[in-house]
Order: C-alpha cells, then sequence, then structure tokens
C-alpha cells in the first residue's frame, strides 16, 4: 500500500465519521486541531487504523502525537513495515 493509498484510506475514513462528502487533509494538519476527528472519533480512527493494519495497537506504547497526523500515522505504522517486507 502506497503512501497515497493510506492517505486516501484515512481521509475516506474521516469523511465517513463527519458525515461529509468533501474533505481536502494536508498530511501535516493535525486532525484534532482542525476538528477532523474527536476524542470519541480517536478511538474510533485507531480502531480502523488497527483493521488496516492488521494488529492491535497498544496506544501507552506510542506517544500521542503519532496519531495526530495522516503523515505521523503512516511513518509510524506503514512506512516501516512497507520498507521490511521489500
Amino acid at each position: 500500500m502506497t503512501k497515497e493509498d493510506v492517505y486516501a484510506k484515512f481521509v475516506e475514513h474521516i469523511k465517513k465519521t463527519n458525515q461529509v462528502e468533501e474533505l481536502q487533509i494536508d498530511e501535516n494538519d493535525n486532525l484534532l486541531e482542525h476538528g477532523y476527528i474527536d476524542s470519541l472519533s480517536m478511538v474510533d480512527m485507531i480502531v480502523f487504523l488497527e483493521e488496516q493494519v492488521g494488529r492491535e495497537i497498544v496506544i501507552e506504547d506510542y506517544d500521542i502525537r503519532k496519531f495526530y497526523t495522516l503523515k505521523s500515522i503512516y511513518e509510524t505504522f506503514f512506512q516501516d513495515h512497507l520498507v521490511s517486507s521489500n
């Protein structure tokens, strides 16, 4: 899965959660500060993330800031996996 694929999946998930048709999120936008997610939808997004990576994510093992932007989510949970699988 490419970085663009990951971003697209998360944007689609956030659009469904917020019940909006159009949504532009920059990879560096803080999802909480910009109002794309709140504390409740953060939990939902982490469950979605677990589905995408195929494993449970123990939140306490990560700095909470790793969940704030599309870029940090990708770098933390997808980039290393893609590199190590090549």
